[in-house]
């Protein structure tokens, strides 16, 4: 998985239209704990709280 060899010069681009899927999940929890950047596109009404603290555009 690419995700294992990200690091803080690494973006990760994550599609999910759900934004549930648990592949998905599991990919930005482990960009996130090599300090990754997590670019994700998906369905702004399923981010919940996460919303608050992350950029994101409504269309």
């Amino acid at each position: 998985m690419a995700a294992a060899s990200a690091n803080k010069d690494t973006a990760v681009l994550i599609f999910s239209f759900t934004g549930r899927t648990q592949s998905m999940i599991e990919v930005a929890e482990i960009t996130k704990q090599n300090n990754a950047k997590i670019i994700a596109i998906t369905n702004p009404d399923t981010l919940g709280t996460a919303s608050r603290h992350h950029h994101y555009l409504r269309q």
